[in-house]
């Protein structure tokens, strides 16, 4: 998540409040969204400030207005099962190539 302007948000674990100055961006796993709110948990953001150590399990709640731009990665499922076929694929070929076949010549 994105923001034209830096923004200071606060992340909390359990009681524990973390303050965040001047946050230009926010990456995270979505945990939910309710009304115009989401939540995260934090993974890594940006600023100038000088930020807190937060613990993993810190959470940030957001309300998404037209200041905040939000861009979602996904895993596609195609590209995964096209890797993972190509891998196989590769890993056959390697097989059949260290093997050694008894020469149909006698001598060779």
């Amino acid at each position: 998540m994105a923001f034209d302007e830096a923004r200071d948000l606060e992340a909390t674990r359990d009681t524990v409040v973390y303050a965040l100055p001047a946050v230009r961006s926010l990456y995270g796993r979505l945990e939910s969204v309710r009304s115009d709110t989401l939540v995260l948990r934090v993974i890594t953001l940006e600023s100038n400030e000088r930020q807190p150590r937060l613990p993993e399990a810190a959470r940030v709640r957001i309300v998404h207005d037209a200041t905040a731009s939000v861009s979602v990665q996904r895993v596609s499922r195609g590209r995964t099962w096209a890797l993972v076929g190509v891998t196989v694929a590769g890993l056959i070929a390697l097989f059949l190539a260290t093997l050694e076949f008894p020469s149909p010549v006698p001598g060779y």
